[in-house]
Formats: structure tokens, C-alpha cells, sequence
């Protein structure tokens, strides 16, 4: 675990220590000057601090691990239920704030006030209220368990109400953190009428206090108003500095006695019931003695047995643990065995913000809508930001095939299962053949990106055959292929299994990594409405509107409908008629692949109006309404040129023209009549025919493990 991130995570932690303990300085000033109890020893504010170290570190790694597993994992399923009160503007999101620490404080008085009424909880809480002399470094000294419980009790509910901007989460934050080191500080400082609206010093002192007239009162940090409210309000007179402490007496003088106090009680005797006012109790007699919260510490020989009971069972307990916080850590942060391989890599730059974000295509989920065909998609990403389930990487199984393509091998307007390689994957397991399919679709790509993808799918996914599926937009505007294009070779990183996974995820943290989740997020759109500068619609609106009727116009300004596709039929009719040579770009990848034992096939998905003019009076709607057809043989150029080169470098080539148009003459439309994918009937007409056409090859792998 070594490294420079361990460091900077050491060096934050020292940072976060420091700045507490200036802060407790400063406090220590204004104690002296003004003290509510003189003489306090110094050995109990030194205490405090060797705690805090203690309490600080147990946090800094359990309580994100806890927050984002239950928090987290609840808001990915149920988005709808989080950030329930949104205001925008400065001064509204102010308000907000202000409201935010109102209802924090809401929660925080009845949590803890449960930690006083109920035995369970007033276990750990004891060591709080242990404190004999009441000053500033008493604020964090709480048992680790507290914080943890907070996260259910305070965190989860406050997350499911407030969507806070970083303003605002910074100030309220500010406040959470340095309002209770005040109420805590050991100052004489009477607020007078107005520690019914503010707590206080004093009003907290009262809290603490060992008085039985004082017990179970004051538990809001802010505003005393909930505890009028709810009839636990005591408002101190102006000399009322009572002594502070647990009523029995009782001490928490080392570190594991403050450590180990609560399971202690709950494992070792019966929870004592947490100080109420009572009638004061009488002496006990010779057959019945008080049973101390904390044991005393033993002496002699028994002392050191204990010491040895002690030191096994914390090495025990540390062991389990650490055992459970890896777990853990495993099921909340699943990380891709190969670190450096990810969609976002190869994907075009000409998306939203949000699409550029590794973060963002690590498990996740993406949307793809098609409003006029009222029909959508969600497309669920695996850890590599690819539409596939989770691949195994490093243990090859079987002859693996690699699906390479753009949206309509990704399967957009489809379920993840509708795919053509989930298909052909289905269809290949059904006559028992024994392969691996990858989908490796990426919506919005073409030929230039195909090449970078294969350069480094190849040593990252060690396949057995490329299946490389072109649709008929992939060629307008490639530049002749150049040594630009060739990358250079592609050097896998591994994530090591032995490495702890929390030291991995921290580890991604202090790089500026993304840490993905094990639960899919809430789904983002492909594509941005207005005024996203991604959205054509945004600059280019008033010209653009000519072509579109209205209603397809506003779809495409909401993005739910593909705003880049005005006019397409046009410029489509004009592209479809002229042959892009592509014949050095296939002739390098085919070389690149047969170097490396790679089969190539290749195979060419045309647009629908290539396939039925039955689509042409649907894409009128967004442009080009001069075209009439596009089923001649001058729009089918480019698949004859690739056919041709196919046949020249001897690489198997499929046009799924023909077998398209038949179907479509049978009266079936096998795409949508607006968006330009295939329906599901048609991704599993393409991945039907293409398993027919592979079927030799497959054949042949069965055969000779045979």
C-alpha cells in the first residue's frame, strides 16, 4: 500500500487533525479568559484529543463506505424520493440553508433523545455524557458507532428531502462542524432570552449536567425551539453552571475503556437504564452491590490476564472488521479488472458534458427516446461503459467473438437483451455452441473511431474474431486513412485482486479516477435539449426550424427526438450517391488483425428509406422533402465499394440490403417510422441472418474442440 496516494490521503487526514486542533486552541483562549468551571485538568482535554485521532480515522473509513451504501444504493433506486425541496437563486437557496439546519436539527433532537431513553443507545452515548469537565474538545468525543447510526437517523432522511448547491452545502456543512464545538466550549456565557431561539454554552451545559433536575433536557444543537416543543426545555438561570458528568459517577479515563464501552454493556452484563430524575436512591446493602457502567481496572495477576483477553480480542475484532469493511467495500465499489479500457475513450467528442465523464459510463445507465414514435431506451452499462453484462476479462472461456459498431450494434430503440450481439449470443448457446459475444457498440461512432476501438479491444480482450457491423452514415467526411490513425500499442493495466479494495478505491479517489457504484445510477440522456451547446437546436434554431414541422421541432429542442438529424433525408440522397474509399483503412485493420490471429468480418446495415419508400413520408417530416426514393442502385454505392474491397483483401463481407428489402416487400417494417433504428423485430432479423452467416465458422470451432 504504498504509493503517493497514500500519502496524500495521510497528509489530508493530518490536515483535517490540525485544523481541529487549532480550532480547539483558539476555543481554549476564550475558555481561559472566561471560564463556566475553573481548574479543569489538563489530562482530560489531552484525552480528547488522543481520541479524537482514534474516532477520526475509524471514520474516515467506515463512514463513507456506510453513506454510499445506504444512501447511495437508495437513491439509485429510487431517485424520485431524494432531493425532494429545490429552490433556485442566492438568496432563495439561502432560505434554504437556514431551513436545512431547522429540519437537521429536527432529527438530530429525536435521535438523540432515543440515545437517552433507550438503553441500547445510551451505551455508547454514555461515553459522551462521561466528560467530567465540559470544554471544546468534548465535542467529538462520541463512540465511532454514533456517527455510523447518525447515517441512518440524520443522513438518509436529510438527503431524501434538500438538494443543496456547493454554496449552500458548504455553509450549512461549515455550521454542522463548528456549532457544536461551541455549545461545548467551558465559557460563562448567558444568552438571556435568547437561548429560547439559539442554543448555547450554558443551554447545553445544562444537558451534561449530573443534576437530576437537569437530566433529559436541552438536546437540540441549534434551536432550543424543538426542545419547547416537545417538553424537554430548561432555560438556565444566569449563574446555573451545575457540574457536568454521569450521575453514577462513573469514569472513561483510557482508550480502550472509551472504545470498547458499549459492547461491554451489551455483551458483558445487562445495559444499565439511562440516568432519569428519580427519588434518590438508598445505600445498598452487604447482598447487593451497584454494578459500575465501566469496570474498574484490574490489579496483579488477574490484570495482566485480562490484558492478554483484551489484546485477543481487539486483535480478533480489528481481524473481523476489516474482514467485514472489505466485503463490503466489494459489494458497494465493484472495479473493472482492467483499469485503462473504457468506452469513453472512443466515443466522439461531439456530445453532452455529461457524456465525457468516465464517471458517468462506469455502470450506468444511458436513454435514448424517439417522442414521435412514442418508444424509448434504456441502454444499462457495464463497468467498461459498454451495453453488455459484466465481462470476465481475464478468464477466457471460449471462442470470443467482439460485435464492433455503432448504435445499431449497441441496440438503441431496444432492451438490452434485443441487441444483435445478445441475440446472436442466445442463438449460438441454443444450438450449443461455446462462445463469448462482447458488445462493443458505441452510439454515435464511425469508421475512425472503429479503428482506434479494434487497435485497443484486441490485447485488451484477447479475442478470436472481430465482427465489425457498418450502417450507412459511418463514411460521409472520413479523412484517407493516414499513420495518425495507427495507435500505438496498447499497454493493459490490471487492477491487482490482492490490494485491499477500499486502499484501491482511495487510491482512484486521490488520482481524480471515477469509483463506480454497484448499483445503476439514475439514467441520462444521450442527447441534451436546449440550450446545451450539443443541441444544434441551440445556435441554430431559426434556421433549422424551416425544415421541421412543428411538433417534431419541439421534440428535437427537448431532445427527445435525435435533434441532429434535420434534413438528414437530403443530405443522405446527396452522401448515399458518392463512394468514400475505405479500402487502405480495411486493408490496415485486416493486416493488424491477422498479425494478431483475429478473424475479420464485416457487414453493412443500409438506412430505411434504402429499404422502403414506406419510410420516406415519416423523415419528410424533419427535411429533405424533395426526395421521392432512394431505392436505385446510386444510393447503394458505398456497399458495393466495400464489397469489392472485401473481396479483394478476403475478408467475409454481408450486405443486409437485400434480405432487408425482401422483408420489408412482405409488409413487415422491421424499423422505427421516425427514428431511423431498428425495431426489436428487426435487430433480431440482422443478428439472425448474421448467425447464419458465421455459422460455418462456429461450426468449425465446436467441431475441432470435439
Amino acid at each position: 500500500m504504498n504509493g503517493p496516494w497514500l500519502f496524500e490521503m495521510l497528509r489530508n487526514f493530518a490536515t483535517g487533525i490540525g485544523t481541529l486542533l487549532l480550532i480547539f486552541a483558539a476555543f481554549a483562549v476564550v475558555e481561559r479568559l472566561r471560564p463556566a468551571e475553573r481548574g479543569q485538568p489538563l489530562r482530560a482535554s489531552w484525552f480528547n484529543v488522543e481520541y479524537l485521532v482514534v474516532y477520526q480515522l475509524i471514520n474516515l473509513v467506515l463512514l463513507p463506505l456506510l453513506t454510499a451504501f445506504v444512501v447511495g444504493r437508495l437513491q439509485a433506486a429510487y431517485p424520485s424520493a431524494f432531493s425532494l425541496i429545490r429552490v433556485d437563486g442566492f438568496f432563495d437557496g439561502a432560505w434554504k440553508a437556514v431551513a436545512f439546519l431547522f429540519v437537521y436539527d429536527f432529527f438530530y433532537y429525536f435521535f438523540h433523545r432515543l440515545q437517552h431513553e433507550w438503553n441500547v443507545l445510551w451505551a455508547q452515548h454514555q461515553l459522551h455524557h462521561s466528560e467530567e469537565s465540559l470544554n471544546a474538545t468534548t465535542t467529538f468525543r462520541h463512540h465511532w458507532l454514533e456517527d455510523l447510526l447518525r447515517v441512518f437517523a440524520i443522513v438518509l432522511p436529510m438527503s431524501m428531502l434538500f438538494d443543496l448547491k456547493p454554496y449552500e452545502a458548504g455553509a450549512a456543512a461549515f455550521l454542522i462542524g463548528l456549532w457544536p464545538v461551541f455549545i461545548h466550549a467551558n465559557v460563562r456565557l448567558h444568552l438571556g432570552p435568547l437561548a429560547r431561539v439559539i442554543a448555547g454554552p450554558q443551554l447545553h451545559r445544562i444537558h451534561h449536567s449530573k443534576e437530576p433536575r437537569h437530566l433529559d433536557h436541552n438536546y437540540a444543537a441549534f434551536f432550543p425551539m424543538w426542545d419547547q416543543f416537545f417538553g424537554t426545555y430548561h432555560h438556565p438561570a444566569r449563574d446555573e453552571y451545575p457540574a457536568t458528568g454521569l450521575a453514577s459517577g462513573e469514569r472513561v479515563t483510557t482508550l480502550w475503556q472509551a472504545l470498547w464501552l458499549p459492547f461491554g454493556i451489551w455483551f458483558g452484563r445487562r445495559p444499565p437504564a439511562p440516568p432519569t430524575p428519580a427519588v434518590p436512591p438508598t445505600p445498598p446493602t452487604p447482598a447487593v452491590s451497584a454494578v459500575p457502567a465501566v469496570p474498574a481496572p484490574p490489579t496483579g495477576a488477574s490484570s495482566r490476564a485480562n490484558r492478554r483477553v483484551v489484546i485477543a480480542a481487539w486483535c480478533l475484532g480489528v481481524g473481523l472488521a476489516l474482514l467485514v469493511l472489505e466485503i463490503v467495500a466489494r459489494v458497494v465499489f465493484p472495479l473493472p479488472a482492467l483499469a485503462n479500457f473504457n468506452r469513453i475513450e472512443y466515443a466522439p467528442t461531439t456530445l453532452t458534458a455529461e457524456m465525457r465523464s468516465k464517471q458517468y459510463l462506469m455502470n450506468s445507465t444511458i436513454s435514448w427516446t424517439s417522442e414521435p414514435d412514442h418508444a424509448s431506451s434504456l441502454l444499462h452499462l457495464n463497468l467498461h461503459g459498454f451495453r453488455d453484462a459484466q465481462w470476465n476479462i481475464t478468464k477466457k472461456s471460449a471462442r470470443r467473438i467482439l460485435f464492433v459498431g455503432d448504435s445499431f450494434v449497441e441496440g438503441f430503440m431496444a432492451a438490452d437483451d434485443e441487441s444483435i450481439p445478445a441475440v446472436f449470443a442466445r442463438r449460438a448457446k441454443a444450438d450449443g455452441h461455446d462462445i463469448e459475444v462482447f458488445n462493443l457498440g458505441i452510439g454515435g461512432t464511425d469508421l475512425a473511431d472503429y479503428l482506434k476501438l479494434i487497435q485497443d479491444a484486441v490485447p485488451a480482450l484477447n479475442p478470436d474474431e472481430i465482427v465489425l457491423v457498418f450502417y450507412a452514415n459511418d463514411f460521409a467526411g472520413q479523412a484517407p486513412f493516414s499513420q495518425a490513425q495507427v495507435r500505438p500499442p496498447f499497454a493493459a493495466r490490471y487492477r491487482s485482486p490482492w490490494m485491499p479494495r477500499i486502499a484501491q478505491v482511495a487510491r482512484r479517489l486521490i488520482a481524480g479516477e471515477p469509483v463506480p457504484l454497484a448499483w445503476k445510477g439514475e439514467a441520462k440522456p444521450f442527447l441534451a435539449p436546449v440550450p446545451d451547446p450539443s443541441n444544434p437546436w441551440t445556435a441554430q434554431g431559426a434556421e433549422l426550424a424551416k425544415y421541421v414541422d412543428p411538433d417534431i421541432a419541439d421534440a428535437m429542442r427537448r431532445a427527445t427526438f435525435n435533434p441532429h438529424s434535420v434534413n438528414e433525408l437530403a443530405e443522405y440522397a446527396h452522401y448515399f450517391q458518392q463512394t468514400v474509399d475505405v479500402s487502405a483503412h480495411l486493408a490496415y485493420l485486416r493486416d493488424f488483425l491477422k498479425a494478431r490471429n483475429v478473424q475479420l468480418r464485416l457487414a453493412y446495415i443500409p438506412y430505411p428509406a434504402q429499404v422502403s419508400d414506406y419510410y420516406i413520408r415519416f423523415k419528410h417530416r424533419y427535411g429533405g422533402r424533395d426526395v421521392k426514393s432512394m431505392m436505385g442502385p446510386e444510393f447503394s454505392v458505398q456497399a458495393a465499394h466495400i464489397a469489392d474491397v472485401a473481396a479483394r483483401l478476403s475478408v467475409p463481407f454481408l450486405d443486409l440490403t437485400p434480405a432487408l428489402r425482401a422483408r420489408e416487400a412482405a409488409g413487415e417494417h422491421l424499423y422505427w417510422d421516425y427514428d431511423h433504428h431498428f425495431r426489436p423485430a428487426g435487430y433480431k432479423f440482422a443478428a439472425d441472418a448474421l448467425y447464419a452467416w458465421s455459422a460455418e465458422s462456429i461450426s468449425g470451432t465446436k467441431d475441432a474442440k470435439k
